[in-house]
């Protein structure tokens, strides 16, 4: 089980979203969540996300 901690769509792509979990590992799909790739693993633990560009 992975917890969502925060989620982003990028317009400009196809539509691409990201999401970032409380486990430290970020995920993107580029065909609006029908495939997932994950970007990076073992970041440190996040307690709460004010506001961030990607």
């Amino acid at each position: 089980m992975v917890l969502r901690h925060g989620m982003d769509i990028d317009r400009l792509q196809t539509p691409g979203v990201y999401v970032g979990t409380t486990t430290g590992e970020i995920y993107a799909s580029p065909d609006a969540g029908d495939t997932w790739m994950r970007l990076a693993a073992k970041l440190p633990r996040v307690q709460g996300i004010t506001a961030a560009v990607v």
